[in-house]
């Protein structure tokens, strides 16, 4: 998508309790591991900064809660382990989970 911001800023204006947004990190293992490989040609990796300037103009302002998962994009039994316990609320994981309310 070519301006994310104007896009959010649309369904903002057309939802009427809120909007979900699930988008992949640039500050995480998986992007590190993952940028430059076929599956992951052409993705957008965006950050929490740029995700708090696209909210900067929408009204009324949104209530957002922005959490944070998948951060060990490996299958192990330690990935298995430490995915439970790492605090959503941090936000390296290589999956981020967007939540605006009215």
């Amino acid at each position: 998508m070519e301006n994310p911001q104007l896009a959010l800023a649309e369904m903002w204006r057309v939802c009427r309790k809120g909007v979900a947004l699930g988008l992949l990190n640039r500050y995480s293992l998986l992007h590190i591991l993952k940028q430059n490989s076929p599956g992951y040609k052409g993705a957008r990796w965006d950050t929490p900064a740029t995700i708090h300037h696209w909210l900067q103009n929408l009204t009324p302002t949104p209530d957002t809660t922005i959490r944070s998962a998948v951060w060990i994009p490996l299958d192990s039994n330690i990935s298995r382990w430490l995915e439970p316990v790492i605090p959503t609320h941090l936000k390296y994981g290589g999956f981020l989970a967007i939540s605006l309310m009215k």
